[in-house]
């Protein structure tokens, strides 16, 4: 599911855990945090998880980062009811890297694509970030001819679709701008394929979801021991402090902080913001209601006072004398 996001894809560590840690902390409501590994699905999923139970999915990623940050540079963020996942595992940089600085200055540029396409994408500014320029002119005249308005708009719906459904693709178009390596023996694809390529993703993703398994995992691990920044020793001592239920069988969690304390806290956490929402409503809504009550009564109150005044104001009827006059 994650394999646009492996070191076995991007052959580079260039993402920084500093910045992970602070998208998580102050955007990880809105799945930013995602955005920045490359997943940009993982974080709308997230956004939603996070309005239905207010914010555990959010909560749950911050005691993650900041608890257990081996776990999480090695095998990427776990997720909430399921555990380690794989997104971007071991592609987070380390202190003694010796990755090329122009593919590190790079790490952010996922979000930035995401930014530029949502914004600009209807006018090709997204092939223009990528350089893409042949595309950028073609897109740019098809939006202000009127005939190709519509061509225009599909093309940005289609690139909008690839960036969030089909990053396989999406990696292998602009791997270069994203600080990727190049697809290997991957040929650029032709007009029908590119046409037809939304839909068979989609069947594909579909027909085909597959959560990464102990041994996808293994394999991953196996690739960065590949790196010479990262020896295997280190590996086997992250294993033996950070052991993770989903990827060893019968394994104990000894790490930092556990997966059940981390439900726990999470739960406890969007508990709370649950109940402080609640309770903000409700006295609201019995603060208007008393309100209402109010005025109902000093409307009423005011009718009868100016009713009152009304009557006042009638003069007196004549009285009748009970003295007739005599008879001539």
């Amino acid at each position: 599911m994650y394999n646009s996001t492996s070191l076995k894809r991007w052959q580079t560590q260039n993402l920084d855990y500093n910045f992970y840690w602070a998208f998580t902390v102050f955007l990880g409501w809105f799945g930013v945090d995602y955005w920045y590994l490359g997943a940009p699905l993982t974080g709308l999923l997230k956004i939603v998880m996070n309005l239905f139970t207010f914010g555990y999915w959010w909560f749950y990623d911050i005691l993650n980062a900041t608890f257990n940050r081996p776990t999480v540079e090695l095998f990427g963020p776990t997720m909430p009811f399921f555990g380690t996942t794989g997104c971007a595992g071991a592609r987070f940089r380390q202190a003694n890297t010796t990755e090329d600085p122009e593919r590190l200055s790079k790490h952010l540029n996922y979000i930035i694509y995401g930014l530029v396409l949502g914004v600009t994408g209807i006018f090709g500014g997204d092939s223009f970030l990528i350089g893409n320029t042949t595309y950028a002119f073609i897109r740019l005249i098809c939006l202000v001819t009127i005939i190709g308005a519509p061509i225009a708009l599909i093309w940005w719906v289609y690139n909008l679709f690839n960036y969030v459904f089909c990053a396989d693709y999406f990696v292998d178009d602009a791997w270069y701008y994203l600080g990727a390596a190049s697809p290997d023996g991957s040929k650029c694809p032709s007009f029908f394929s590119k046409l037809f390529s939304p839909i068979t993703s989609l069947f594909s993703m579909i027909t085909g979801i597959k959560f990464p398994t102990p041994e996808s995992l293994a394999e991953w691990q196996t690739t960065l021991l590949s790196k010479s920044d990262l020896t295997a020793s280190n590996v086997t001592e992250l294993n033996k402090a950070f052991q993770i239920k989903s990827c060893q069988k019968g394994g104990s969690s000894s790490s930092t902080l556990s997966s059940t304390n981390t439900h726990l806290l999470s739960l406890l956490f969007a508990g709370t913001i649950g109940f402080v929402i609640v309770s903000s409503i409700v006295l609201s809504l019995r603060r208007s209601y008393q309100n209402g009550n109010k005025k109902a009564a000093s409307a009423s109150s005011d009718d009868k006072q100016r009713g009152d005044q009304e009557n006042d104001d009638v003069p007196p009827q004549p009285r009748v004398s009970g003295v007739t006059p005599k008879n001539a």
